[in-house]
């Protein structure tokens, strides 16, 4: 389920994550999402460990992948909860392919994050979301 459930195994390895990010110890933070994708057997538990070494990616092929996978699961879990989640994720591999100066895959990815905008929350997430494709179609459609 879309729920973050505190006994999740896989959602608990990414919370904790989260706070090593927190406290600036990147390293720690990656083997605990590595070891959240080593376990995570349902759709939901691979699209949250997914998502999360996404995020923790330098290197813009790698943020690519994992942004990707992150996206195969999310449409895969049917719930309407997931759908909130596609914007950010379509924004976040929109960005990973304008860096990699692949214009028209970036643009594609830009369109369909704004085709899901009407599913985000309206909570500063949402809006942030929400910002991040405005400003990220304003930029591309500049290119071309």
């Amino acid at each position: 389920d879309m729920d973050f459930n505190p006994r999740n195994n896989v959602v608990r390895l990414c919370a904790r994550g989260m706070n090593e990010e927190t406290l600036g110890n990147m390293e720690s933070a990656f083997q605990l999402y590595l070891e959240a994708w080593e376990k995570a057997i349902s759709d939901f538990e691979k699209f949250t460990a997914a998502h999360y070494l996404g995020r923790h990616q330098e290197e813009p092929h790698e943020c690519l992948y994992w942004n990707e996978q992150a996206l195969q699961f999310a449409l895969r879990i049917d719930e309407e909860t997931s759908r909130e989640h596609l914007s950010s994720l379509y924004l976040n591999i929109g960005k990973s392919y304008e860096t990699l100066h692949n214009f028209s895959k970036a643009r594609q990815h830009y369109q369909l994050a704004a085709a899901f905008i009407h599913h985000l929350p309206n909570d500063e997430h949402g809006r942030k979301v929400r910002a991040g494709v405005e400003a990220a179609l304003i930029r591309i459609d500049a290119m071309f």
